[in-house]
Order: structure tokens, then sequence, then C-alpha cells
């Protein structure tokens, strides 16, 4: 049985941090295809609810991300809106 991945943002954000400790989990987990992430988003710009992705749509949108301006020059990328690729996983609380 997979320990579930869960993280708690007020804006979506993804910086060295959070991928280390999705990775972290995602190797540690022996069912890792099947493996789903939730970011519970409250507070902030972003409006309040949860993703729930699975771990490798996930880590293909990061990988995406992380060659943007602003992850070169501030080691982090946020949204304060639901990104296109993300929004069939997300839904409002």
């Amino acid at each position: 049985m997979n320990t579930p991945i869960v993280f708690y943002q007020k804006n979506l954000k993804f910086n060295a941090e959070f991928i280390k400790l999705l990775k972290t989990q995602y190797e540690n987990d022996s069912s890792q295809e099947a493996l789903d992430v939730t970011i519970q988003i409250s507070g902030g710009s972003h409006v309040e609810g949860e993703y729930i992705i699975p771990a490798q749509v996930l880590l293909s949108f990061i990988k995406e991300k992380t060659v943007l301006a602003c992850w070169r020059n501030y080691g982090y990328w946020t949204q304060s809106k639901v990104p296109a690729k993300l929004n069939p996983y997300f839904k409002r609380f």
C-alpha cells in the first residue's frame, strides 16, 4: 500500500525543497505508476481547493517549469491561478 503524498500550500509553488520531498516519497513507493500527489491550496490569491495529480503528470509538469526564467533566476516557480495543464486535476473546496 502506498503512502499518500500530500502538500499544503497557499499558492501553487514548486521549488527545490518541494521537488526533493516529492522525489523522496515517490522513489520510496513500490507502486510509482499509480501514485497520486495531493496539493491542498488555501489562502493566498489561488482559488481554495485541491489538486489530485498522478505523480508522473506532476513530475513532467515541474520539469517543464524548471526551464523558465523565474526558475533560473529565483529557484522556484509559482502560480496563483490553476494552470491550464493541471485544471483537470483541480477541484474547489
